[in-house]
């Protein structure tokens, strides 16, 4: 009787030993997968779901739009004695100016951070970004000999109020050249806050909202240089540069919306932003006419303040605000390169439209009491109408372009 109670005894604690051995093995896969936390064993779309911070090194290749210029600046026609050419006359023809400077290419870089408050699921973003200086060059230009052009700087004369120019380059008598040298570049950052919204209802698809403020930067100088000699050698000096310069600085708060779709194998991500504030517009002109010409014995050359352009009734420093919107759209395509790092490719296109601009600075009502280059004579000081005046007139710019970069989670 001992020896039965013994063996079923055993068999008893034998098959409760096998049965936890088995509730053990059940449960130990389940309880791994729960608090599994390593992005590399999750799913894209679960991996592209909000880190704890992200960052992101961008290169850009943008292409900024035309430059306006609106204005002759240099005309060619027959040669008429005692006379130039005059801009609307039978015959002449503008070769330099009236017509928009065309946009380019050129590269830049952003940089972004973005951290996540795991309490709210808000996340933080900071970026900066910037746009190489480019520079575009028109030039015209005659050798003076007695076959080559009839260059003159074509302007409404403030006095007469009719058309009027200024010999550049005389057939037989002297030569002349006439160059627009556009410089601009571009920057800006920005600081958002990021936000779920609660009409999202897929794994797949989700839509975030974003709100923020913005700093935008963009800088314009536009130069009108001219060089006149005679064609045979001397010492003879006669060269005029008309500066004007736009600097423009945005400030305001900005909202949008951030829309990630993923799958398997990528993810896209889709931004609209509309940032609203205050343009802070500053404008600087400044001429210069560097000539040996008013002095006998031609003397070493003397710089009076005046140009054709940009003269004494318009140099001076100014200042405007103005009320501002920049719209700008971003589309991206993330694709895994190794586990937390993902290659970004995408397109932007970012619109001011409140910009002060050089080439609307440039007035063809003038003066010319106050223009050496333009009477002969080595005065500056105006006698009469004052003009031209600072303009202020407001222009727009806009860019667009491709973006190639990594972005780093963890």
């Amino acid at each position: 009787m001992n020896v039965k109670m013994i063996a079923v005894l055993i068999i008893i604690l034998n098959f409760g030993q096998i049965w936890a051995e088995e509730a053990s093995e059940l449960s130990e896969p389940l309880t791994q997968e729960t608090i599994s936390c390593d992005p590399c064993e999750l799913s894209f779309c679960q991996a592209n779901k909000p880190a704890n911070a992200k960052i992101e090194a961008t290169t850009l290749f943008w292409h900024l739009g035309k430059s306006p210029l609106g204005i002759p600046l240099v005309t060619s026609g027959p040669v008429v004695p005692n006379s130039a050419p005059v801009y609307g006359t039978p015959g002449t023809k503008v070769v330099l100016g009236e017509s928009d400077i065309p946009g380019c290419w050129r590269g830049g870089g952003r940089y972004s951070i973005r951290g996540k408050d795991c309490k709210d699921n808000t996340e933080t973003e900071m970026s900066y970004f910037w746009l190489y200086e480019r520079s575009h060059i028109q030039r015209v230009l005659s050798n003076g000999l007695p076959d080559s052009g009839f260059l003159a700087i074509p302007f409404i004369n403030a006095l007469t109020h009719e058309e009027s120019s200024s010999r550049l380059a005389l057939p037989g008598s002297f030569a002349g050249t006439a160059e627009v040298v556009l410089k601009n570049w571009m920057q800006g950052a920005e600081v958002n806050g990021i936000f779920p919204l609660p009409w999202n209802c897929a794994d797949s698809f989700e839509v975030r909202g974003l709100i923020g403020f913005r700093y935008w930067n963009f800088q314009e100088k536009l130069t009108f240089s001219t060089n006149s000699h005679p064609i045979i050698p001397s010492v003879d000096v006669f060269k005029t540069k008309d500066r004007f310069q736009a600097n423009n600085n945005f400030y305001g708060g900005q909202v949008g919306f951030e829309a990630l779709w993923c799958c398997q194998y990528f993810s896209v991500t889709a931004r609209t932003k509309l940032a609203i504030g205050c343009m802070c517009e500053r404008g600087r002109i400044k001429g210069s006419f560097l000539t040996n010409y008013f002095f006998t014995g031609k003397a070493d050359p003397a710089l009076f303040p005046a140009g054709y352009f940009a003269l004494p009734t318009n140099k001076r420093p100014f200042t405007n605000n103005e009320f501002a919107l920049i719209p700008e759209v971003n589309v991206d395509l993330l694709i895994p390169i190794f586990c937390q790092t993902h290659l970004r490719i995408g397109y932007t296109c970012l619109y001011a439209n409140q910009v002060l601009r050089p080439g609307r600075e440039m007035s063809r009502v003038i003066n010319p009491t106050q223009a050496p280059a333009i009477t002969a004579e080595p005065i500056t000081s105006v006698m009469g109408e004052k003009a031209p005046k600072p303009l202020t007139k407001q222009s727009s710019v806009w860019a667009q372009g491709v973006n190639v970069g990594i972005e780093f989670s963890y």
